[in-house]
């Protein structure tokens, strides 16, 4: 055992008082005369013993407290133990919690900062030989070399908040593993691991299996912020997939009230084509809403948004950017068959946003396909392999298509096609009448067609249908015995029966007109408004249809801004490109914001937004974080809370082990018993 401020052991000469006491506190006799004191000198033999007794026993409760009191003061603990190797010390992990969450103020400024300045103090008195890392949510291979006190201090410094978390299970069995698996300390005894967090309950509740129990010992730190709030920007969006000139946007903005308080007259700030729109909501605590912000575009081109609110306390998600093309026109491309059926024709002339074109299938050039969103096959036989290329090609780049086979379909040529776009195939042509299914307006497809449930609809009747594998994402039209008749995979739409009269009433019938129009509405916006750091691992990019389509780009890509040029990471997937931005937050300072993302051949907008799991600012209570180390005692788990930044954080390096509790409440006892002793001992 040893004492952690052996200078307070000066203070046992004050157990010399208790002995003066006891020495000098003998009472003043008087004398009387009688004619006979035997019985009296034997009553006097016994009350001298036991007052002897009796002041014996106070003087050693006395000598007890004193002794306690001291020895409690000097802190006794039992130190780590050394092993015999040549390796010397124990080894400190201290992990920061360098997250959106840590920039909420306490008493004495940012959490983070607290944590930076206890973790000085500890790196500072650390003993000599001590092994220390320094681990921050990145948990890169560069936090898992040794340096010198010195860099410590200087990475320290430099510790900033990130926009990115790492869930503190992960964090815990993660740091495990790199201590326990590192060659330098393996053969160390003692590993002792220290978390500054304010341990936010972003995730699932989950026990970690810590491998070395007797060897670790584990000092979660949490920090408390001054006030607990936060409203945020939860998402963002539009109830119409496509954009179009003088027409009303409806956006919806969700907004979320985390903190304890109701938030009165909060300002949401749209900032979109030079103009503002402003709304002020009252949102109570807990709760969120849908606010709905209504706008109109004038000219064609992309458009860059912002929506802003003004929080006092954290700032990260007060703010969400968004991007969106508007266009002038949408080029539609009808490639005709020998079954060609002149309905499809008719429905998208009604739209003068609609620019068609037509081509019979004998004359299709691959350089018809430039500058258009949509492609119908309307009543072919066969796909030769050009036109199937050229198809996947131009599917590839974001374009669609809607497929509608004739009565004498070649079979194999189409099936090939098919493959190539996702879908299994078609086999014989059944022949039979049926009645198709009532339509589910609740299916994405349909959302926003119909403004109420229709309930007396005509449905159309077919004579027969193509049957198909379920090899595709959804059947927008159903037969009553349950087979597809209208199929959505991906971007591509194919009807599994006839157009014309003979075969089929769907020409004549108003679903036709409203699905062919809704498949043109959705062809347009490709890429979505926006994107979150972090939390996409790929987003898929549409090269542009105005270029050859049989070219492919092999320069990289730029996503750039006033201040940042990167080249992100792309790879082609199944014929389909994809950017990656994992790890470019981590290492190039990727903020939120409006960015150009462009090569030679491509250009468009994007829109990147932190992740909101940090929005909720709800934490881990002291059980609940002690209960994340599944089956450590109390001796070798240390939980803490900082409250306040001017608290004295001890972590005692040296002496996991203390007894410093003990002595005092053996000196409290003994008090007791000396009170005892001098009011009932008789």
């Amino acid at each position: 055992m040893k004492f952690q401020h052996p200078g307070y052991l000066f203070f046992l000469f004050f157990l010399i008082v208790p002995i003066i006491i006891h020495l000098y506190s003998f009472r003043q006799y008087k004398t009387f005369y009688f004619s006979s004191i035997i019985f009296l000198k034997n009553i006097d033999q016994e009350t001298k013993s036991i007052r002897k007794l009796k002041h014996l026993l106070i003087l050693i409760s006395r000598l007890l407290v004193v002794l306690f009191l001291v020895v409690t003061f000097c802190q006794p603990f039992i130190p780590l133990k050394n092993n015999s190797h040549q390796n010397t010390g124990n080894v400190i992990a201290i992990y920061i919690d360098n997250s959106f969450s840590m920039s909420q103020l306490g008493v004495e400024g940012q959490l983070l900062s607290q944590a930076k300045e206890q973790a000085k103090k500890i790196i500072n008195q650390a003993p000599i030989g001590s092994r220390i890392l320094l681990f921050t949510n990145e948990l890169s291979a560069f936090e898992e070399q040794f340096t010198s006190k010195i860099n410590l201090l200087n990475r320290l410094d430099k510790i900033k908040i990130q926009s990115f978390s790492t869930p503190i299970t992960k964090v815990i069995d993660r740091i495990q593993n790199i201590v326990t698996n590192h060659k330098e300390i393996s053969s160390l005894n003692s590993k002792q691991y220290i978390y500054f967090s304010d341990f936010q309950n972003n995730s699932a509740i989950r026990k970690v299996k810590i491998k070395e129990k007797k060897q670790s010992y584990f000092y979660p730190l949490q920090l408390t912020p001054q006030t607990k709030g936060n409203v945020a920007i939860d998402s963002v969006w539009f109830n119409e997939p496509n954009f179009k000139i003088k027409v009303n946007n409806e956006l919806h903005v969700k907004v979320s009230n985390y903190g304890e308080e109701d938030c009165s007259n909060l300002e949401v700030v749209l900032d979109i084509n030079k103009t503002k729109r402003t709304v002020f909501v009252d949102l109570k605590a807990g709760n969120s809403k849908d606010i709905t912000i209504n706008y109109t575009d004038y000219q064609s081109g992309i458009k860059q948004g912002k929506i802003h609110i003004n929080d006092k306390n954290l700032d990260f998600d007060d703010d969400y950017f968004f991007t969106y093309e508007v266009l002038p026109y949408s080029s539609i491309l009808i490639i005709n068959g020998e079954d060609a059926n002149g309905a499809v024709n008719q429905v998208y002339s009604l739209d003068k946003y609609y620019r068609l074109s037509e081509v019979k299938y004998g004359s299709f050039l691959p350089d018809d396909l430039k500058n258009k969103q949509l492609v119908v096959l309307n009543g072919l036989k066969e796909i030769n392999q050009g036109l199937a290329i050229s198809l996947k090609n131009f599917q590839r780049k974001g374009g669609s298509l809607v497929l509608f086979p004739s009565k004498d379909a070649d079979l194999q040529s189409w099936n090939s096609f098919l493959s190539r776009i996702g879908i299994s195939g078609i086999g014989k042509f059944e022949k039979k009448w049926l009645e198709c299914e009532k339509p589910s307006i609740e299916s994405p497809f349909y959302k926003g067609v119909f403004e109420q449930n229709p309930k007396n609809i005509l449905l159309p009747k077919v004579k027969g249908y193509y049957s198909i594998n379920n090899n595709f994402n959804s059947s927008i039209l159903s037969l009553q015995n349950k087979k597809p008749l209208w199929v959505k995979q991906n971007t591509s739409y194919l009807y599994t029966s006839l157009l014309d009269s003979l075969g089929s009433t769907i020409v004549s019938n108003s679903l036709f007109p409203v699905i062919l129009l809704r498949i043109a509405e959705l062809s347009q916006q490709k890429m979505d408004i926006s994107h979150r750091l972090g939390s996409e691992n790929r987003i898929q990019i549409y090269p542009t249809n105005s270029s050859n389509t049989s070219s492919k780009s092999v320069t990289p890509y730029h996503l750039k801004n006033e201040v940042l040029d990167l080249i992100p990471y792309s790879e082609e997937i199944n014929n389909e490109n994809f950017i990656s931005l994992v790890g470019l937050q981590h290492y190039q300072g990727l903020k939120q914001g409006l960015y150009l993302l462009e090569n030679e051949n491509y250009k468009t907008n994007i829109a990147l937004n932190y992740t909101r799991e940090e929005s909720n600012i709800k934490s881990l209570n002291s059980d609940e974080i002690v209960a994340l180390f599944d089956g450590v005692d109390s001796k070798h788990l240390n939980y803490t809370s900082i409250e306040s930044g001017t608290e004295l954080l001890k972590v005692d390096l040296e002496k996991p082990q203390e007894f410093w509790r003990i002595f005092l409440f053996l000196a409290l006892i003994f008090v007791l018993t000396e009170m005892a002793l001098t009011r009932f001992m008789k």
